[in-house]
């Protein structure tokens, strides 16, 4: 019996390979050449250090994208202190500026937590995903803006430095 279990096992084996591939796109094109031209920037970042606290933030353009050193998360001063901080994560702030009222993107290359605050109060987002088949943006989280000046707060990201833009959708 635990031989026609194992003969099972063995011949539904390629079929799993073949589900898992078929879930990630074959990509004919390089990495990011792909991206709508609001996110034409994403490949070439400029450096801005992420701020530790909401007084020294760096101001982050919409359109621009920036390559951010982050702090470790736990030693962030949050405008909102995030629901969660994970040991061994790392975050930052941001300072963006809207002009007018819209629905606004913010993209990171990697996991992590992103929330807009205005006012000591944290915008609750519209809605989220995955950025575009075949781009290294990992994360896309939209926020209704209105005009004003808001604080982008990155929690949680596994890695120390992220690549993070915020476009007008």
């Amino acid at each position: 019996m635990k031989w026609l279990i194992a003969i099972a096992l063995l011949a539904l084996t390629p079929y799993a390979a073949l589900a898992d591939a078929a879930a990630k796109p074959v990509c004919s094109t390089a990495l990011n050449s792909a991206l709508p031209a609001a996110w034409s920037d994403w490949a070439t970042p400029e450096t801005v250090p992420a701020a530790a606290t909401p007084a020294t933030q760096p101001e982050i353009l919409l359109g621009r994208a920036y390559n951010a050193p982050l702090k470790a998360t736990a030693s962030v001063s949050y405008a909102v202190q995030p629901r969660k901080i994970t040991d061994g994560t790392f975050g930052g702030l941001f300072m963006l500026t809207v002009e007018k009222a819209g629905i606004y993107t913010i993209g990171l290359d990697q996991a992590g937590w992103i929330d807009v605050v205005r006012d000591g109060k944290v915008i609750k987002s519209s809605g989220h995903g995955h950025g575009p088949d075949c781009s290294t943006v990992r994360k896309m989280v939209d926020f209704k803006l209105d005009p004003g000046h808001y604080t982008v707060q990155i929690s949680n990201a596994p890695k120390d430095t992220a690549v993070i833009a915020a476009v007008a959708k």
